[in-house]
């Protein structure tokens, strides 16, 4: 058994306790698109797929926000509570900020959330259902080993797509999502972790949101759609280019942590750190490999 179980709670974990009221569910997917970016002057390729959603979506309203306007949304809709655990968030990690504010977003108000870097190539009118609460997306068998974590090794179909998410608003997936990541912000150790991709993957993004949904799978109302020849959304429209190449300080190549530690966490992540190089050095010596 890995040190990890043993000298720190495993993030993921069913919430101990609840930070967020509970919201009005809604019965319906509000006609809303959301997207954000650092600032709001766009590079030229974000700037036309922007534009060619908005034409293809003449009667959905189209919402916003860089920087500025996700912490006044974060204050006004959350409180100084949650706006601090967002800030704890470390500043370079730009896509972790971003999933725990599209998790506010679509908890508070509901719509459709599009990364910047994806497309639509279909009108949301002719594939979201008037009766639609949540769509759920994996991925499909082209992207070869997409979606499939440690985490999730139980899981058949792997990760559920976040880069987009379609709800109604107050609908408890979100609500559960969202009580998951805030208290993986407290829990969470680099040296027991992870710092950069598998950091984010684990503490906000994909991970985080897969397991938190999968507790509650059957409790509430969605519906399963392939997010590309169903709903007709494009993961990257850079095409032949991975987006992570294209921004700048991508939180692939971090090393710092996910979150910020005060100093007792920081002169406890060293504890653990050389707890855990000890242990795997040991299982190397005796010619085991060590779980990571």
């Amino acid at each position: 058994m890995s040190l990890k179980s043993l000298l720190i709670p495993t993030l993921n974990q069913p919430p101990r306790r609840s930070l967020l009221a509970p919201l009005p569910a809604g019965e319906s997917i509000p006609r809303i698109l959301h997207q954000t970016f650092y600032d709001r002057t766009l590079p030229p390729e974000l700037q036309r797929n922007v534009d060619r959603l908005r034409t293809l979506n003449p009667d959905w309203e189209y919402r916003f926000y860089d920087d500025a306007d996700i912490r006044a949304f974060i204050l006004e809709h959350y409180g100084s509570q949650v706006q601090h655990y967002f800030e704890r968030i470390g500043p370079q990690y730009g896509a972790a900020r971003a999933d725990l504010f599209r998790y506010l977003l679509m908890y508070k108000v509901g719509g459709v959330y599009l990364d910047i870097k994806s497309a639509a190539t279909r009108a949301l009118d002719e594939v979201i259902r008037p009766d639609d609460r949540f769509l759920l997306s994996n991925w499909n068998p082209d992207f070869t080993g997409w979606g499939h974590h440690y985490e999730l090794r139980n899981l058949k179909r792997g990760e559920f797509q976040q880069w987009y998410i379609a709800c109604a608003p107050g609908h408890p997936f979100m609500k559960e999502v969202l009580e998951t990541v805030l208290e993986n912000i407290d829990r969470y150790d680099p040296s027991l972790h992870g710092v950069g991709k598998n950091g984010v993957l684990r503490v906000t993004g994909p991970i985080a949101y897969t397991l938190a949904i999968h507790r509650v799978l059957d409790a509430h109302p969605h519906r399963f759609a392939d997010s590309e020849k169903e709903l007709g959304f494009d993961y990257n429209l850079y095409r032949g280019q991975s987006h992570e190449t294209v921004f700048r300080s991508h939180y692939s190549v971090q090393t710092a942590p996910v979150v910020r530690l005060g100093l007792r966490k920081r002169c406890l992540s060293r504890v653990y750190g050389l707890v855990q190089y000890l242990h795997d050095l040991r299982m190397t010596l005796l010619g085991r490999a060590p779980v990571k």
